[in-house]
């Protein structure tokens, strides 16, 4: 097995194929009338796609897990960090409960950390809070993200999803006694939110 990381512009085709193809299964799309819509997982995965990687544990070519890295600024209480996040944190069915996605994980949160970003800040179901705190994310029961755009804001708190946090600079960490309670802003474009 390799772990790789790949900026997600320059992604090996056959491996792209595969990671849409797991995100479109995990979280197929739908269209404006309320239906699935099975066509082509943008590509990107995220936005905005600056600097974006993918995170993927491989087995002679086959992806067994991802998490997409998307990078932003984020504001709270008019501060601007640096902000990286998890999307599409998946794992191929039938190769899930044997650890492939905590590893993913763990390179992802490592990635980041060198990265030079100042946080990593993402949302996941309330299920999974113990999964990731396992790995050293901390929830924020007060904070949630308010992504989209600022015409049309998508907020993490009208899905329920409960939001991550860890700090990774100093300048973070000065920023720590903002992080209590209120909305976390990150422009990602419309309908989107890590």
């Amino acid at each position: 097995m390799e772990l790789a990381i790949f900026k997600q512009e320059t992604c090996p085709p056959e491996i792209r194929e595969q990671i849409s193809a797991l995100v479109q299964a995990e979280w197929p799309p739908i269209s404006s009338s309320g239906e699935v819509s099975f066509r082509d997982t943008e590509w990107p995965l995220c936005r905005p796609a600056d600097g974006l990687v993918s995170v993927a544990l491989l087995e002679q070519g086959l992806v067994l897990s991802h998490a997409a890295v998307p990078r932003a600024d984020a504001v709270i209480h008019h501060k601007k960090l640096t902000a990286c996040g998890i999307s599409c944190m998946i794992t191929r069915m039938g190769y899930r409960d044997r650890g492939y996605g905590a590893m993913v994980f763990k390179a992802a949160g490592k990635f980041m950390e060198t990265s030079g970003a100042d946080l990593g800040i993402f949302t996941c179901d309330q299920a999974l809070r113990h999964f990731y705190e396992r790995a050293g994310w901390h929830a924020a029961l007060d904070i949630y993200l308010v992504g989209g755009t600022k015409e049309k804001p998508f907020s993490s708190a009208e899905m329920g999803k409960l939001t991550l946090l860890r700090f990774f600079t100093d300048r973070a960490e000065e920023a720590r006694a903002d992080f209590t309670a209120g909305p976390m802003f990150l422009e990602l474009g419309e309908g989107k939110l890590w």
